[in-house]
């Protein structure tokens, strides 16, 4: 029996590329040691499926709706305010709201006042809620961190943080939680290697945006599937680079962090 019971702080159960073989990647993961699973959410097609998956592992799957960058980037202004509409009757049903947030990527620079309006349209929404978030940001932090000192009661966790110490700072002061994925185990990445020495055991969590952004390791390349088996791997990258903890406690820090937000 496993006596370990972590948590993967974001992930993407409901993704096509698990579609075919999800029970046995979720049996993979369990093997580990890590039994549940934070979602992100992306457009009301992925609620709903997410809704589905959830019943494989009752209690374990924790979902999460709301409008992706990507998909709002995708869309005509009319179908996000629907999409808004119908995420006002569905989130009180949902454990945490996103992801939301802002992508300011090249590729989507030409919707950043649709983004800007959905994302805080999004947190006005979850006023009421009181949800907690799971914040996408991408070469936009400056805005997003002003649009979150609106909402200061409102608190979550920065997926896939990969920023420097200036940055951290700014978020830790807001009082969110800081997400690292599969990024640390790459090559570069100087900024957030540094930064992760700076980050309080209280406010770190650990994810694998499975089945993105794989991390580097014998036998992977960033083009294969990444799996939340993965995060005890992250840990010990993590670890390698903090000295004073190990990837265990790592993993139990990150998981209680996470129950804390989860039940706040």
């Amino acid at each position: 029996m496993i006596s370990r019971a972590y948590i993967d702080a974001h992930c993407h159960l409901a993704d096509e590329l698990f579609s075919k073989d999800l029970e046995s990647i979720l049996d993979a993961s369990e093997k580990v040691g890590v039994t549940a699973w934070i979602q992100g959410g992306i457009d009301p097609e992925d609620w709903k499926k997410q809704r589905k998956i959830a019943k494989l592992r009752p209690g374990q799957i924790f979902l999460a709706y709301g409008l992706h960058p990507w998909w709002i980037a995708t869309q005509r202004e009319s179908e996000v305010v629907s999409a808004l509409k119908r995420l006002e009757k569905e989130l009180p049903t949902a454990h945490l709201i996103g992801e939301l947030g802002l992508d300011y990527l090249p590729r989507f620079q030409e919707t950043k006042k649709l983004q800007q309006e959905a994302f805080r349209l999004q947190l006005l929404l979850n006023e009421n809620c009181q949800k907690p978030l799971v914040l996408h940001i991408v070469q936009a932090h400056a805005e997003a961190i002003q649009t979150l000192k609106s909402f200061p009661n409102q608190k979550g966790l920065v997926h896939a943080f990969s920023e420097g110490k200036e940055v951290l700072k700014k978020y830790l002061d807001l009082g969110h939680l800081i997400s690292v994925g599969g990024a640390v185990t790459r090559a570069g990445y100087h900024k957030l290697k540094d930064a992760l020495k700076y980050i309080p055991k209280e406010c770190l969590v650990l994810e694998t945006d499975a089945p993105d952004q794989t991390p580097e390791l014998p036998g992977l390349t960033r083009e294969s599937r990444n799996e939340p088996k993965y995060l005890i791997e992250i840990a010990r990258a993590v670890a390698e680079i903090r000295k004073n903890e190990t990837a265990e406690e790592l993993l139990k820090s990150s998981s209680h962090n996470l129950s804390a937000l989860l039940a706040s």
